[in-house]
């Protein structure tokens, strides 16, 4: 029966009849789909807030049907020649189905049938558009056959980020992302500014109740529409929620004194605001826009992964190579529940059923469970899994124990009876024991963080052989309280992959996170690989090679820091000797306690700085090319109380007024530039006091007894650290915002043959600290024998510092390409000079492929070459004649390539643009489209072999029973 709340925008003549549908229907189950994966009359909110529908709507999913899975409308239109795209084809970008066929519309004329025309979601539509295929429903099901690659569940879902997925259409690129920005616009924001309006007439202490019961407001209004109930809206809150209550109880009572405050909200959500298509994205987003305030989302906020980033962590994870009755899902943290309802799918695709839907869904559910030590956000995932599978009245375990608890692993396997073979989480980051914050947060290098402790409990409460798929804080990778984290992974886990997460995938955040991908084997050999990727090979996305960490067991690295330069880092390491054996490394002034300041400031004598209390007089920006004459921070006695830890410095060396160079502490931010390590040096005068290094720099003083001989160091330091080395040095070993003290302590040092090789790096670094001061504050401008003499001194020195650290011409190279376009940060207003002036971009050799190509077949890895990046793969159905191919090719690791593939004898599918091995090898990128296991991946070959031995001999004796 048609959903009779559609009557007020539908009638019976502008819809595709009975009769015709079943004839669509008919030919779409020809491709593949099922009913389960159909449906009728769909009704959803187009952008400017109109009501719209589709007659038929195709999903890529028998058990979810919304915004995300949806791919194919069918909408009858009156004159699909000239079809109109503001009325036909605009619309159904709220839908975000990258195919729209048009049916025609025919006047009362039952002999004739209707033709229909397939067109591809673009903006821009006019009537001059290229695709003019028209199809007779009579031969719309060999038309299907005919295309069936380019209507394949899976190409069509790309299709959403990858437009070039589909050859016989135009796609808008990003669809997925604009049916976001129309639901933000049209339903997110109208919840939002309701919600608002209710908080701004509720007392302090009933707010988080309010904005309990908007949740479930807004989740009983989804049910509603899912379920194409005629549930009265009109009659107010309490009467609603009654009815989703009687239906589906425990998820929706709320208190009648609050269900009465949320009648505006409900009364801006009339029967024309169909949310039946809202995806899991657009339901996280209406939870988030509960909480109106900064208080409230700081408080009691939800920390939400976007479906796609669950998704693809999930479809890295070869779930596929465990034993289908041991596969258990479980997420410790699971806030909203957008990885535990990503995991649902996973499992259900993994698994070839017969059993009926509903005994299949509630199978999946009895193998996944949750936690979440925040209640609130324990009763969100409930409902976001709930409202994805209404019809199956759902009994998710999610528990309410903290993660953090050194019991947690005991009681909640207790609670759960299950122990779990995958276990994903996206854990809240911070310092142990604060809030729930997540990836705002600053931060703490001082203390363990709250993922990591987190990542311990999941490694114990995995099976062995299982596996974890984990998002963390990236200083997982070098912080040093997390080294034995780092080693017992790596003596007893496998790290199959290893992403950056890019700050664009959290709203708000800063920073890039880390993704870990973990099978609970130790590793088979002493060396082995750890190939890490530059962003979520997620679809859409351009993620790289962020660089191939190599591993040997019987020697342990200190952090797992990808690098492309880590040979030449290792052996600049291996063959250096760390700052801290000729240099005191201090850490900068700290900002004093409030009430010590108040006591100085009593003394009228001092005009005293703000936050250190030392005389303000004096106080210079800080820069090697400063007019000497301005002074510095001077020192006073109030800078250091009796009591500090730090007099040391203070009489040891800044009273002694002994020669220093600061050291850039706080840095620019790394994720957006490579220049990190700039030192700034202070050679004093007579007239001078020593400078008191403010809270962002750190202070180096010399340990050599001889005062010439300490300057002669501190030069040669100071060179050091403003060389592209160092930068590099840092910006691949720390990928922090903060430089700490021991990070510049354990820098290597070249070991110089004598004392003559720091003096003559001296000499030239203070011969160009003069001349660039002279050439700074020069009056007049630079005449160009000025600006060669100074490049020269640059390049004499770059030359120098070169030769003691034993880097190649070869290697030099790489280093420089490195810093392409960037200014050297220390002459941005002498010169501008970057690393290389002759710098050549690279030209892509990149070959298009064609579109239309699409090839499907098996594979197997025959061998792996870490330090060249490569892979041997052997194609089924490569044969081009030649023998070398015939027995497998080297191909260059492209990170479409996950890491279960990455193992000698790993088997699966693959898909190609290509059948030429040339073409494989030469362009992986874009000749490799998709590998995933097969779904008997769990299995021994013997008992595959086995199986179809069996199968073979089944089907012989049925073929002899047939002739007889």
């Amino acid at each position: 029966m048609p959903d009779p709340r559609l009557n007020s925008i539908l009638a019976n003549n502008n819809r595709i009849s009975e009769e015709f549908l079943c004839q669509i229907k008919l030919a779409i189950n020809s491709i593949g789909y099922t009913d389960d994966m159909i449906d009728q009359n769909v009704s959803f909110v187009s952008e400017g807030g109109e009501p719209f529908f589709a007659d038929l709507v195709i999903y890529t999913s028998q058990f979810r049907r919304d915004t995300d899975t949806a791919v194919i409308s069918f909408k009858l239109s009156s004159n699909i020649e000239k079809r109109d795209y503001h009325s036909d084809i605009a619309p159904f970008f709220a839908l975000s189905t990258p195919i729209v066929i048009l049916v025609e519309a025919l006047d009362n004329d039952s002999t004739k049938e209707p033709n229909l025309r397939p067109v591809g979601l673009k903006k821009g539509f006019t009537k001059n558009h290229s695709d003019k295929t028209v199809i007779p429903l009579s031969r719309f099901q060999d038309y299907l056959k005919q295309h069936q690659e380019q209507f394949s569940p899976r190409k069509l879902l790309l299709s959403k980020w990858e437009p070039e997925q589909l050859s016989l259409f135009d796609i808008h690129p990003d669809l997925f992302n604009e049916a976001i920005r129309i639901a933000n616009k049209e339903l997110i924001e109208r919840f939002e500014k309701s919600v608002g309006r209710v908080i701004e007439n509720t007392p302090k202490q009933h707010k988080r109740n309010v904005v309990q019961g908007a949740i479930a407001l807004i989740g009983a209004r989804i049910l509603r529409d899912r379920l194409k109930k005629d549930w009265d809206i009109t009659s107010g809150a309490r009467n609603f929620l009654s009815y989703a209550d009687q239906y589906l109880p425990g998820y929706f009572h709320v208190s009648i004194a609050i269900a009465d405050r949320l009648d505006p909200i409900l009364t801006r959500f009339s029967n024309s605001y169909d949310l039946s298509q809202v995806s899991i994205d657009m339901v996280g987003r209406f939870y988030e826009k509960a909480f109106v305030t900064s208080e409230l989302r700081r408080n009691w906020g939800i920390h939400y992964t976007s479906s796609l980033l669950a998704r693809t962590l999930l479809s890295r994870m070869p779930i596929e190579e465990l034993n289908p009755d041991d596969r258990v899902l479980c997420d410790p943290t699971c806030g909203s529940g957008s990885l535990l309802s990503a995991g649902y799918e996973r499992l259900a695709e993994s698994i070839l059923s017969e059993s009926p839907t509903s005994d299949f869904h509630q199978q999946l559910v009895g193998s996944i469970f949750g936690n979440d030590k925040d209640k609130f956000s324990n009763d969100v995932a409930k409902m976001t899994l709930m409202l994805f599978h209404p019809p199956h009245r759902n009994n998710w375990l999610i528990t309410s124990l903290d993660a953090e608890s050194d019991s947690f692993g005991r009681r909640w396997l207790h609670k759960a009876s299950l122990k779990p073979s995958i276990v994903v989480a996206n854990p809240p980051f911070g310092g142990v024991g604060g809030m729930n914050d997540h990836p705002t947060v600053p931060r703490a290098r001082n203390q363990r963080d709250r993922s990591s402790k987190i990542l311990n409990h999941c490694m114990d409460i995995v099976k062995p052989g299982g596996l974890i798929g984990i998002i963390l804080t990236e200083t997982i990778l070098d912080q040093q309280l997390e080294e034995p984290t780092r080693h017992r992974i790596l003596k007893n886990f496998e790290i199959l992959e290893q992403w950056s997460v890019k700050p664009n995938w959290f709203d708000g955040v800063r920073r890039p996170a880390l993704a870990w991908v973990l099978r609970k084997t130790p590793p088979r050999d002493k060396v082995f690989f750890i190939y890490s990727l530059s962003d979520v090979p997620a679809p859409g996305k351009k993620s790289k090679w962020n660089g191939t960490i190599k591993i040997n067991k019987d020697s342990l690295p200190k952090n797992l820091v990808p690098s492309k330069f880590n040979e030449i880092l290792s052996d600049i390491e291996s063959n250096g000797i760390p700052v801290k054996k000729h240099f005191f490394i201090y850490n900068g002034l700290q900002p004093l306690k409030s009430k010590i300041i108040k006591e100085y400031r009593k003394d009228e004598k001092f005009n005293l700085h703000p936050w250190t209390g030392g005389n303000i007089l004096g106080t210079t920006p800080l820069t090697d090319l400063v007019k000497e004459k301005q002074g510095y921070l001077e020192l006073r006695k109030c800078n250091f109380l009796p009591s500090s830890p730090r007099t040391k410095l203070c009489n040891d060396h800044l009273n002694k007024n002994e020669p220093m160079v600061l050291l850039r502490k706080t840095r620019t931010d790394p994720s957006y530039f490579r220049w990190s390590s700039v030192a700034l040096i202070q050679p004093l005068t007579k007239n001078m006091k020593s400078l008191a290094p403010s809270e962002s720099f750190h202070v180096a003083f010399s340990n050599q007894d001889k005062n010439p001989l300490k300057e002669q160091y501190l030069y040669s330091l100071w060179a050091i650290l403003n060389h592209p080395i160092a930068s590099l040095w840092f910006y691949e070993r720390k990928k922090v915002q903060n430089i700490a003290t021991n990070d510049f302590r354990s820098f290597p040092l070249p070991l110089c043959s004598t004392d003559d090789d720091f003096k003559n790096l001296s000499k030239k670094a203070k011969e160009f600290l003069d001349f660039g001061r002279k050439l700074r504050y020069s009056s007049v401008a630079l005449k160009d024998v000025e600006k060669n003499t100074f490049c020269s001194m640059i390049h004499e020195i770059d030359n120098i510092i070169y030769k003691l650290y034993n880097i190649t011409n070869c290697q030099r190279e790489v280093i420089e390409d490195f810093f392409p376009s960037e200014q050297r940060p220390l002459f941005k207003k002498i010169i501008k000079i970057s690393t290389r002036n002759n710098k050549v971009e690279n030209v892509s050799s990149e070959r298009e492929f064609s579109r239309s190509n699409f090839w499907e077949t098996t594979f197997e890895t025959l061998q792996l070459t870490g330090s060249e990046n490569k892979i041997k793969i052997i194609i089924d159905g490569f044969d081009s004649g030649d023998k070398n191919e015939s027995e497998g090719i080297w191909v260059p690791l492209t990170p479409i390539i996950p890491g279960w593939a990455k193992k000698e004898g790993a088997t699966g599918w693959i898909e190609l643009a290509t059948n030429i091995p040339q073409q494989v090898m030469q362009n992986p990128d874009q000749a490799i489209r998709a590998l995933r296991p097969h779904r008997n991946a769990y299995k021994s070959i013997e008992d595959i072999e086995n199986d179809f031995l069996n199968l073979f001999n089944a089907n012989n004796i049925k073929q002899t029973a047939a002739n007889e």
